[in-house]
């Protein structure tokens, strides 16, 4: 298998002007280095090495040019080999004057009272908003309330919290969500004191619907049960409804589009058909759906925006059971990070609202920024939408979905030199790429590729993230490095012996 010539075309479309250097000086054999001990492995990649000590009484002020020069090339040549955890690098320099200023976006991204403080920029933080209304498909993008919270876990749980809130007048109000999902609903939910679904069927004594009990479930599970892509499993899921829509108990659900681990996508549309298969949950009022695209929310909407050209040969049947955005009337609020798929130096994110309507309004009334403030920090940062508006101007639609297919080429490209390195090894590196995901999960090599790609590692598995910054040679480096990496050289050994 080889790249298409559509595929080399896009890789040289998308990244033209992009440059993003690949560190030789790193590709030392295995063999040489499998020498080196665990702590040395550390030492060598991660730490940095005569930091000035700070100290309250110190009584001298220290140069630091030298060392700051020093730590810039480490996290440069760090950044040149990073393939894991779903971050996207980008050169913001040009937007380094703004950081003289102290930009505070404080209070709600909307305020309508007079501010005279003028170092805000709401008014980019407002584009941006409505950029995302418009990417998913908001039928009245201005009816869109949003703000740039600190990151995803943030969005998730002010999302969650305006879900609470709609919800104020009921006593049980579950959650469900899969046992994929991203950790901030738990904390979400914690913090919120809000409960699981399981812990609401078993405070009203619910009874697991019979077909469950006879496919196996014991017990209500804490959260959806998946299929072993690691969407939910919504037939299940459909059955565990019952008895929540018997007693007509309004519900939250929290969808992901993208799973950090495996880019898994919720099946939106399945899950909306299987609520509106019980009379209560026909009524919109009845449920709220929360979509995590923390991850891949963006990615998915390109490639889908994409597939409209079939000459491209995608999975257009995948792309669209990923669908999730607003363009389903049941889907009341999305997550999307910013230092992701949209890069940004600051950790950042989008929620937004789909209607202004459904948010609360008998409280959060502020003195001190005199007006409603429904942010959960108040204080937020001012350079985060400035930069993401700076950085979203700067391409066309066309760049966008470009940059979709070819993470989406890369990735199949990588899953593909991978499995040919399990032919000539005989070895099975246990390698898992959804059909349209970015994340290649396969069998942990030794600590010290594990160290120089930085990747993250999941128990016996380790994770390669595909972005657009990744190029086809950072992947044929990787890829040389573990075809010649000792530990599955051993195994190849320990096969044959």
């Amino acid at each position: 298998m080889s790249i298409s010539e559509s595929t080399t075309k896009i890789f040289s479309s998308a990244f033209r002007g992009i440059q993003t250097p690949v560190a030789n000086s790193f590709h030392s054999t295995i063999k040489e280095l499998s020498k080196e001990d665990p702590q040395f492995l550390y030492q060598k990649y991660q730490t940095v090495q005569d930091i000035p000590t700070l100290d309250l009484y110190n009584d001298k002020k220290i140069n630091l040019d030298q060392f700051h020069q020093n730590l810039q090339r480490k996290f440069d040549d760090h950044t040149s080999r990073q393939l894991s955890f779903p971050i996207r690098h980008h050169n913001f320099e040009k937007m380094a004057p703004y950081l003289r200023h102290y930009l505070n976006n404080h209070g709600d991204s909307f305020q309508a009272d007079i501010d005279y403080n003028s170092l805000r920029t709401r008014q980019f933080e407002q584009q941006v908003i409505h950029y995302f209304a418009q990417l998913y498909r908001s039928p009245n993008p201005k009816q869109v309330w949003g703000y740039m919270p600190s990151g995803s876990t943030e969005s998730n749980l002010q999302g969650i919290y305006f879900a609470r809130e709609y919800f104020k007048n009921y006593k049980h109000v579950p959650v469900l969500y899969s046992s994929k999902a991203h950790s901030s609903l738990n904390k979400s939910i914690y913090y919120l004191r809000m409960n699981s679904f399981n812990q609401i069927a078993k405070t009203l004594d619910l009874k697991i619907p019979r077909e469950l009990l006879e496919s196996g479930m014991i017990d209500w599970p804490e959260r959806l049960p998946v299929l072993e892509d690691g969407q939910v499993n919504v037939e299940q899921f459909q059955l565990m409804l019952k008895p929540f829509a018997e007693h007509q108990i309004p519900i939250v659900i929290s969808l992901t589009a993208g799973t950090t681990s495996g880019s898994a996508f919720d099946n939106t549309r399945k899950v909306i058909q299987a609520l509106h298969s019980y009379e209560f949950y026909t009524d919109n009022r009845n449920h709220w759906i929360h979509i995590d695209g923390a991850w891949c929310g963006p990615y998915a909407r390109f490639l889908e925006m994409a597939a409209e050209n079939q000459n491209l040969g995608l999975p257009r049947d995948a792309i669209k059971n990923a669908q999730f955005d607003f363009s389903f009337e049941e889907v009341k609020s999305i997550t999307t990070s910013i230092h992701k798929w949209i890069p940004s130096p600051f950790p950042s994110s989008v929620l937004l609202i789909r209607d202004k309507t459904l948010m609360p309004s008998d409280h959060l009334q502020e003195i001190y920024i005199r007006g409603q403030d429904y942010t959960l920090t108040t204080s937020r940062s001012g350079h985060a939408p400035l930069f993401t508006w700076d950085y979203l101007m700067s391409k066309t639609l066309n760049e966008h979905i470009e940059e979709a297919v070819y993470s989406y080429q890369l990735a199949k490209y990588l899953k593909h030199q991978l499995q040919e390195i399990e032919v000539k090894l005989g070895i099975d590196l246990k390698i898992q790429l959804s059909e349209i995901g970015l994340n290649i999960r396969f069998k942990k090599p030794s600590d010290e590729i594990c160290y120089k790609y930085a990747l993250m590692v999941l128990g016996e598995e380790a994770v390669v993230f595909i972005m657009p910054d990744k190029t086809k040679e950072l992947c044929d480096m990787f890829q040389r490095d573990i075809f010649d990496d000792q530990l599955f050289k051993q195994s190849q050994l320990e096969k044959v012996l």
